[in-house]
């Protein structure tokens, strides 16, 4: 590959590929083959405005969407990174542009990557060089090195956990005055109280944690109608709760509590306890993993996006 010119807040690259530029255009614009040299699973949807996103491992995720598509010649895309701890480089705050041009019986590729913050240029740098080179060796049918192994049930988990709240913070971020007092449908309480106690639930995390280590947390004793009577005094102590510090609620307690979930054994999430909320039951904490907490959290989460994009 040839020299790298790089500048602040720009990353340029070009090189040659042995294959035609149309060839070359269908490993980028088409989300199967893009999933062949940079992603474990790729969404995209190729028309200008449409989405791109690329989940590496699980927790890297890339969110943009397409803004050009020149059919053999050029593709543009927005850049940016789904994050629960920082918030440079959000989704589709950067850009990256390819251009292919015939170069002999192969193609130059010409990349520019731009808007990014002079922290990221180094990162950005080191990942365009991996992905090129393994863009340039599925093209030629060569093998690659996989970005990542398969998840543990715990990791995929704590994946889902991940992005649940990285959907949370955007949708309370371009929540208005009007819709973060506006009640959400068959709830009745407002979308900021709902959004308070969706930042509030990740803290079962931690119950399901202790589940799966064979310790007893109080929550366990706790019956329905305790925690009814705990979350309707947390919906009046949150009444005026603001968007910021919602935010920086799951901000700060987010990373933990997915690194905590992913840590998790898988023989731990088949460990069972009695729970006073399902009248004594056992409960798994895997159980407690899908329903109580991420199920519970996409419903809420669900009514919270649809009452703010209102």
């Amino acid at each position: 590959m040839p020299a790298t010119a790089t500048e602040t807040e720009v990353i340029t690259r070009q090189l040659h590929i042995a294959a035609k530029p149309e060839t070359v255009y269908g490993f980028i614009a088409d989300g199967e083959r893009l999933a062949s040299w940079m992603g474990r699973r790729v969404e995209a949807d190729a028309r200008p405005g449409g989405i791109l996103r690329i989940d590496y491992n699980g927790f890297d995720i890339m969110r943009g969407s397409f803004v050009e598509l020149v059919p053999h010649s050029k593709v543009v895309w927005s850049w940016g990174w789904e994050s629960l701890g920082s918030t440079q480089t959000p989704p589709g705050a950067s850009t990256v542009e390819i251009t292919l041009e015939p170069e002999g019986e192969g193609t130059l590729l010409k990349l520019r990557h731009s808007g990014l913050g002079g922290a990221e240029i180094a990162p950005h740098s080191e990942g365009w060089d991996m992905f090129l080179r393994n863009l340039t060796a599925v093209v030629a049918g060569r093998p690659i090195e996989p970005m990542t192994g398969d998840l543990t049930p715990a990791e995929e988990y704590a994946s889902q956990l991940n992005t649940l709240l990285v959907r949370l913070i955007e949708a309370v971020e371009g929540c208005s005055d009007e819709a973060w007092r506006r009640p959400v449908a068959n709830d009745g309480r407002s979308a900021g109280v709902v959004a308070n106690h969706v930042a509030g639930h990740i803290g079962l995390v931690h119950f399901a944690v202790a589940t799966a280590k064979g310790e007893r947390s109080a929550f366990a004793d706790f019956t329905g109608e305790a925690i009814e009577q705990m979350n309707a005094e947390d919906a009046r102590q949150s009444a005026n709760v603001t968007r910021a510090q919602v935010v920086a609620k799951v901000r700060e307690a987010g990373p933990g509590v997915v690194d905590a979930l992913r840590k998790v054994p898988e023989g731990g999430l088949a460990k069972t306890q009695a729970m006073g909320f399902a009248g004594g039951a056992e409960l798994s904490a895997g159980t407690i993993i899908e329903g109580p907490l991420l199920a519970d959290i996409r419903g809420h989460l669900a009514g919270v996006e649809a009452a703010t994009a209102r």
